[in-house]
């Protein structure tokens, strides 16, 4: 990465955005340019921001997986995830180790 200084302002070189950083860039300006307001995008940022998907195909993939489920199957996954929680009351210390 490279900082190029031409008359007042510094423009850094080389520096890649990510997927997120991208989507993220987006929402902004839709925000800014005043053509949908910012509760429409309160929970896509949230969603973008904790993803771990590597690419955006990934993750609109996923999204679709999660957003055609029935409440129960959601319910189930939640449930899942409760139990692998190191917090909740179904730690297994064998599968996580001890605190």
């Amino acid at each position: 990465m490279t900082i190029i200084t031409k008359g007042m302002g510094a423009i850094i070189k080389g520096s890649k955005k990510s997927w997120k950083d991208k989507r993220i860039g987006a929402m902004n300006r839709k925000i800014k340019r005043k053509k949908a307001p910012i509760w429409h995008y309160i929970d896509e940022h949230a969603e973008v921001s904790a993803s771990k998907a590597p690419s955006k195909k990934i993750y609109k993939s996923v999204q679709k997986k999660w957003h055609s489920l029935d409440p129960d199957q959601k319910s189930k996954i939640y449930m899942k995830k409760a139990k692998r929680d190191p917090k909740s009351f179904y730690f297994d210390k064998k599968k996580f180790g001890k605190k």
